[in-house]
């Protein structure tokens, strides 16, 4: 078995809370960006109408706090998991080969700890500025706005619907003047006024 496949082996045997660090890592990320992409898209309106989402907001600084903290912590697990391999080593004259297999199994956690320490630094770095950028956004919209600012939308009007022309009826309204809507005197008017009177 050459290195690449027990490097690959180890992460699901003895590495595998490194495994689970960095699957808990990618799901804070993920949120980060999610909250992210909503501040963008949302902050003109929040700036507007003087409002913000505290979930959102919380999401973002919190999150993101916890996931540059992740980042830190996997060369530390890689160290824990090397040291505790080597404690555990049996360097008696008899056990030659299960020596080496041990020391090979401790380093693998520090293999893997930078690793994932590159990875998710390298996406930090792409996506660190916007992310920097919009929690100063926020802060300062609600610094700036202390006394108005709230956390809830403002309720939204509803817009009145003007009544379609179709429903229109015109109606034949009656009038004194003895004539019909349409401006024609009554059939009634019209015989009378040939008559003359006597």
């Amino acid at each position: 078995m050459n290195f690449a496949s027990k490097l690959a082996a180890s992460i699901t045997t003895n590495d595998i809370y490194i495994l689970f660090a960095a699957i808990v890592a990618a799901t804070v990320l993920a949120v980060v960006l999610y909250a992210n992409k909503m501040v963008n898209k949302e902050f003109a309106l929040w700036k507007k109408e003087k409002y913000y989402s505290k979930h959102i907001y919380r999401c973002l600084t919190v999150g993101y706090t916890m996931f540059v903290t992740l980042i830190s912590i996997f060369p530390l697990l890689g160290m824990f998991g090397t040291v505790t391999a080597l404690l555990g080593l049996d360097l008696s004259a008899t056990a030659s080969e299960s020596a080496k297999s041990g020391f090979f199994n401790a380093l693998t956690s520090t293999t893997w700890g930078i690793i994932f320490s590159v990875i998710f630094k390298i996406i930090n770095a792409v996506f660190a500025s916007s992310i920097e950028n919009n929690i100063t956004l926020i802060t300062e919209l609600i610094n700036s706005n202390r006394e108005q600012i709230s956390t809830e939308p403002p309720p939204r009007t509803k817009k009145r619907i003007p009544p379609s022309s179709g429903n229109n009826v015109s109606r034949a309204v009656p009038n004194n003047t003895g004539t019909a809507p349409d401006g024609k005197a009554p059939a009634q008017n019209r015989q009378n006024s040939g008559r003359v009177m006597k």
